[in-house]
């Protein structure tokens, strides 16, 4: 079998989408961040990382990282935290990640915020980390040394 993804696969993991059930049993469909969600992603990942404190830690130590992301995603605490100290953009990455519109993220009960707030950053990180920084860590390193 070929160890190169195929393009209807790579499609079908772009517009991959995780259901979480809310404690009233409606379905949220958290998905992956698409090309017009990069503003607000990226800076949604900055914000992140500075409250993780890996902000000082390169970009190289991919597994640095993913210790210090993973044990703070899995955290409750970690997610309310985010949520209180930034709830508007929070709550915008939320309701742009899924198919809750804003109004009906800012009336989630706390505890179904905080599973689908861990939702969208736990598939949205991994994709980050596993398939567009090393595409991007490839693309510079070629154009470095082609100079």
């Amino acid at each position: 079998m070929d160890e190169k993804m195929s393009t209807v696969d790579a499609v079908k993991e772009l517009v991959r989408k995780d259901t979480v059930t809310l404690s009233d049993g409606r379905k949220v469909e958290a998905r992956l961040c698409k090309v017009k969600d990069i503003p607000v992603f990226v800076g949604f990942v900055g914000m992140v990382f500075a409250q993780l404190g890996v902000t000082d830690v390169p970009l190289s130590d991919q597994k640095a990282i993913e210790a210090i992301v993973t044990t703070r995603v899995n955290d409750p605490s970690f997610i309310l935290k985010l949520i209180s100290e930034n709830t508007g953009k929070v709550f915008e990455v939320v309701a742009g990640f899924t198919n809750l519109s804003l109004a009906e993220v800012e009336e989630l009960d706390i505890d179904d915020a905080v599973i689908v707030c861990q939702r969208v950053v736990e598939i949205n990180y991994s994709f980050f980390t596993q398939r567009v920084l090393p595409v991007l860590r490839k693309t510079l390193a070629e154009k470095l040394a082609a100079k």
